[in-house]
């Protein structure tokens, strides 16, 4: 038999099993209920003992609230991918400030690399940034 293992108190799925009608129960942690069944996903949780869609995911930085059964955004997920994209933008610009560049061109991508570091501090950051143009010389 196939089964959805899902937390009681929230309806979110945790695991698929497959066991004999017999040992369902015996999947169960405390606080686990299950129902018979099977998914292709992890996008249902339970509501009354019947699987439920979630809704459409509005965006990639957004966890579902399965205490709202709603998709919330996710300012942490959302921080650690423009820090890491700002890191990575930086990195790629490391050689500009090599004691072998020019200086304009030396001071052109300081500039850049400046803007690149105050992205946190945009109005919208996490979910909305505006990546500077790094130079063209």
């Amino acid at each position: 038999m196939n089964i959805i293992i899902y937390k009681l108190s929230s309806g979110q799925v945790l695991r698929l099993c497959q066991c004999p009608d017999d040992l369902a129960q015996a999947q169960l942690a405390v606080g686990e209920g299950y129902v018979k069944g099977t998914l292709d996903s992890f996008s249902y949780y339970i509501q009354d003992g019947e699987v439920v869609d979630m809704p459409p995911k509005p965006g990639e930085f957004y966890v579902f609230d399965y205490g709202t059964k709603q998709w919330v955004p996710d300012p942490t997920a959302a921080d650690a991918a423009a820090r890491a994209q700002r890191n990575a933008l930086l990195t790629e610009s490391d050689w500009t400030q090599m004691p072998d560049v020019t200086l304009d061109t030396k001071t052109q991508w300081a500039t850049y690399r400046q803007d690149l570091r105050d992205v946190t501090d945009q109005p919208g950051y996490p979910f909305n940034v505006i990546w500077p143009t790094p130079p063209t010389a």
